[in-house]
């Protein structure tokens, strides 16, 4: 009985395996397919392990140190050897330092304080070690390197700047938004964002304008590349940065999503905001709007349903700027002419709503 089971059993593993072979021979990509997948595991793996099993370390606090970190870099070090990255929408930073082990801060613990961290991670690489540092709030980074130390100073955006916007590109990565004839809401969002940044650059580059030591404006964009944002760290960046403004632009869509003869532009408001700052914003963002683009008004809408209107403590507008279901002005929308256009009417409402 037992010879019997163990010959069936034979017969069933070598059967599979032929079937196998088969498969393999008939789809040749299937192979290298899962060799991916499980890189690409692999892969997450790292990226989830990195917040689980570093090693969480402890500032060593300095009275005499208030608001400020210093790291001892490694010998012949130089501040442009090293690579730091800002993240205001995840109110994160990070700085890369070459050729460090995992051993190299138990050597040369950070000393300062610990304010503004709410988190702080060490990772290496073949490359060397990143710091990462979660902040509870969003600064702007003040960094120097001096005998051998590096100052991490956090400093709050106003503290620099004398105006701080907040522009918002609706949607991004998988969330398209609105669609129609190939066209996507995100993208539209995006081109216009970076022509009306393009304009901010501009301004924010004039500096000192007033001679009160700060810049004259600092703009946070939610997004310059097509990435899908939730919408609370939308929201929450105008907020803790403290913003004087917040505008998010989008692209409006029939319910249905078809074709129509609907056409326009709209802004949409935060009703709840009892100054009436919000209304005034949304006003002057349709008034330039409607000028500079030439469309038909939709006018005010009250937009407090809408979670990053809600939940925004500053004046908020939040611009449609045409109908995507209309082929007339879904083909404009497309123009570099005419998002320079709406670029320009967002542009001059920022500045004529913050009295620059």
């Amino acid at each position: 009985m037992e010879y019997r089971i163990i010959k069936i059993l034979s017969i069933v593993i070598t059967l599979t395996a032929v079937i196998g072979l088969v498969i393999l021979a008939a789809f040749p990509g299937l192979h290298s397919y899962a060799l991916s997948q499980k890189q690409e595991e692999k892969r997450r793996q790292s990226v989830l392990s990195l917040m689980q099993n570093s090693k969480n370390l402890t500032i060593q606090e300095n009275s005499k140190m208030q608001g400020q970190i210093r790291l001892t870099l490694p010998k012949g070090m130089k501040q442009e050897d090293m690579i730091v990255q800002a993240d205001p929408v995840e109110c994160g930073l990070s700085i890369t330092i070459p050729g460090i082990s995992e051993y190299y801060f138990y050597d040369y613990p950070m000393v300062g304080s610990a304010q503004h961290v709410e988190n702080l991670y060490f990772d290496t690489d073949a490359s060397g070690g990143t710091i990462q540092f979660e902040l509870d709030q969003v600064y702007e980074p003040e960094i120097k390197s001096q005998d051998g130390y590096l100052y991490i100073s956090f400093v709050s955006p106003k503290e620099l700047y004398d105006h701080v916007v907040v522009v918002d590109a609706g949607h991004g990565g998988k969330d398209n938004g609105a669609s129609a004839a190939g066209v996507d809401e995100k993208n539209l969002c995006l081109d216009i964002t970076k022509k009306l940044k393009d304009k901010l650059d501009e301004r924010e580059a004039m500096g000192d304008t007033d001679g009160n030591g700060k810049q004259d404006l600092k703009v946070y964009y939610t997004r310059l590349d097509d990435e899908k944002i939730g919408l609370e760290h939308r929201v929450n960046l105008a907020n803790n940065t403290d913003a004087d403004l917040f505008l998010s632009i989008h692209i409006n869509s029939t319910s249905s999503g078809r074709e129509s003869a609907i056409n326009g532009t709209e802004v949409m408001y935060k009703v709840e905001d009892t100054t009436g700052a919000s209304k005034a914003f949304a006003d002057t963002c349709l008034t330039n709007l409607l000028s500079s683009l030439s469309s038909q008004s939709k006018g005010l809408v009250a937009g407090d349903d809408i979670k990053i209107i809600r939940l925004a403590k500053m004046p908020v507008a939040l611009a449609e700027i045409g109908f995507i279901t209309n082929g007339t002005e879904r083909e404009r929308m497309q123009t570099e002419d005419y998002q320079n256009q709406a670029a320009q009417g967002l542009y001059d409402s920022l500045i004529t709503s913050l009295g620059l």
